[in-house]
């Protein structure tokens, strides 16, 4: 069987039971996570909605997924 996971907002390995749950059923399993654009511009008050250690976070996070 095949799976497919999709981190929203959570990227947590080691304690998200959904993604557990699921790598113990299938055989196959994707994990998709979606870089939204906005999060790299500027807002209303010319700051960054994305911070740097939010980013970071993030890409090591998805380093991991890998």
């Amino acid at each position: 069987m095949r799976g497919l996971h999709w981190f929203q907002y959570d990227l947590r390995l080691h304690d998200n039971p959904a993604l557990a749950t699921l790598a113990a059923r299938c055989d196959e399993l994707a994990c998709v996570y979606i870089l939204d654009s906005r999060w790299f511009g500027f807002g209303r008050y010319q700051s960054r909605a994305m911070g740097g250690a939010r980013w970071q976070f993030i890409r090591e996070s998805l380093n991991d997924l890998q």
